[in-house]
């Protein structure tokens, strides 16, 4: 560094001269900080070194005395200047960086210190929270170790590499659609592992085979055919693909997808004259808004949801597919909110189970049957155990050609709803041989909002059979996948057991029912 000029030594003079010369108010050590006087309605705070600066209004550059060195005043918020607002929608990085504040902040941890833990420069791990600088793998995995995330930042990597504005940001749309056209096609529930896999080898070929957007201008303008029934099962694949795979991929991801996907449905519809292949269109159309409704509420939008509900009921009525409005009806069961949302729940479902053709749509019928089921034991029906047993019947019946919407019912979730139901009831002999197995399947099960739910569901068993003990393990780990989650659905299942807790006089369970209360505050004030 070369040495101050004279020039520079008299401006500080100078400058030192002014320092002492100003109110006590003005005055700063030169190394120091200390707040100005308040203006504007809030006090500032210089966060260079400097000398008399006079008024400045807060996040304006003042001149210091020496020509070219400048400092900024920003509002004091107690630790600093105020940290810039984070905008989780903007996209998939903006997305993992108000996660991982929201992480930060929740642990007590400061930048600095998160970042000394981590490895990490401050200045890094600033932008990785502002949704400047993506995140590598090693870093994701320290982050995930140090605030118990449960690889939350390392299963949103595949999904943030490229973003808005940077090239490739096309082919990550692209990759997506592509991945549940793949799994559409596939038609069979898959792990996070083969997710992960697919997406990585979508990602390397999702040019492949398909044609350049000229020479598609050139077949269209020359051979005009309307729809192809090509593209028609390309659409209603990746419509069943994105319901196989919705519980696998963060909720902001999936919302992205879902978007592109309807932005590509509604184009066509509203060039696609009334026909059968309008109604094939329509219907998938009518399918995916379900899943965006249940996805939006499942974050916390409920005004969202509904719109996307009254959509797929105008498709309901346009092709006169009545399971299209079953769809809705079974999924808006779990929505209402209130002292009387189990009754209200039971009579969507019951009017949904009048309009399906049980004989022909087993599944279906089983998904509405052990969902009313749920709802009259909560008010205390013994109607309850009856209802879940004909689900069981209907289930095991099977159904090869069902449609995409319902074939997340496999045996585990069916067990978590058999179980529910039978705790409810205080059916012991039935209720206890199942929380074995579905605790397996909790542990084994990756995604964690069903892990969440499936510990909920052992942990309010196990507290109505009296055995406390079991019943905190269960509820502190279904607390920890709900928070992780950042599920609705997860969190309303807490609420059971939080009540189930309040019962037991076992001193661990204050604590676990303290540990469910927060978990459900937790989702509540996620950045989603």
């Amino acid at each position: 560094m070369s040495p101050p000029t004279k020039g520079a030594g008299a401006a500080c003079g100078a400058a030192g001269r002014a320092n002492q010369r100003a109110p006590p108010s003005h005055r700063r050590d030169t190394l120091g900080r200390r707040d100005l006087s308040p203006f504007n309605g809030g006090s500032c705070r210089v966060e260079v070194r400097s000398h008399y600066i006079g008024d400045v209004q807060p996040g304006r550059e003042a001149a210091c005395a020496h020509p070219g060195v400048r400092m900024r005043v920003g509002r004091k918020t107690g630790m600093g200047q105020r940290p810039r607002d984070l905008d989780p929608y903007r996209s998939l990085r903006h997305y993992l960086g108000a996660r991982l504040r929201h992480r930060r902040t929740a642990a007590g941890l400061s930048l600095s210190e998160l970042a000394g833990r981590v490895y990490l420069s401050q200045s890094t791990l600033r932008m990785v929270e502002l949704g400047e600088r993506p995140l590598d793998g090693e870093a994701a995995a320290r982050l995930d170790a140090e605030l118990d995330t449960g690889e939350e930042f390392s299963s949103l990597l595949p999904w943030t590499g490229r973003e808005p504005g940077e090239p490739g940001d096309g082919a990550l749309t692209t990759d997506l659609l592509t991945l549940a056209w793949m799994v559409g096609r596939l038609g069979v529930m898959i792990d996070r592992r083969t997710l992960l896999q697919l997406a990585t080898t979508v990602s390397a070929s999702a040019t492949i085979d398909v044609p350049d957007l000229g020479e598609r201008l050139q077949r269209a303008l020359t051979r005009p055919r309307g729809l192809s029934d090509e593209t028609l099962t390309l659409i209603e694949d990746r419509t069943a693909g994105w319901h196989l795979i919705e519980a696998m991929l963060p909720a902001p991801v999936l919302m992205r997808g879902l978007t592109a996907h309807l932005r590509e449905v509604t184009a066509l519809l509203e060039t696609c004259p009334r026909s059968p292949v309008r109604a094939r269109l329509a219907r998938a159309a009518g399918e995916t808004a379900v899943l965006a409704a249940w996805a939006s509420w499942d974050a916390g939008h409920a005004g969202q949801a509904a719109r996307y509900f009254r959509a797929a009921r105008t498709v309901s009525e346009e092709t006169e597919d009545t399971l299209v409005g079953v769809c809705a009806a079974a999924y808006r069961s779990y929505m209402q909110t209130g002292p009387d949302a189990p009754v209200h729940a039971r009579a969507l479902l019951s009017e949904a189970r009048e309009a399906v053709d049980g004989r022909r749509h087993p599944l279906v019928d089983a998904w509405l049957l052990a969902r009313e089921a749920e709802e009259a034991a909560a008010l205390g029906d013994p109607a309850a155990t009856g209802l879940i047993r004909r689900a069981e019947a209907a289930y095991h019946t099977g159904e090869p050609q069902a449609r995409p919407w319902v074939r997340f019912l496999n045996d585990a979730r069916l067990r978590s709803m058999q179980l529910r139901v039978y705790a409810l009831a205080g059916d012991e002999t039935r209720a206890l041989p199942l929380v074995d197995e579905l605790a397996a399947c909790a542990k084994a099960c990756e995604p964690p909002r069903r892990a969440a739910v499936f510990y909920s569901e052992a942990a309010l068993a196990t507290a109505r059979v009296g055995d406390h003990a079991q019943a905190v393990h269960y509820a502190e780990r279904a607390a920890d996948l709900a928070a992780r989650a950042i599920s609705r659905f997860a969190a309303s299942h807490l609420a059971d057991v939080e009540n189930a807790l309040a019962r037991s006089s076992l001193a661990g369970a204050r604590a676990a029912r303290q540990r469910v209360a927060e978990a459900r505050r937790a989702v509540d004030a996620s950045p989603r």
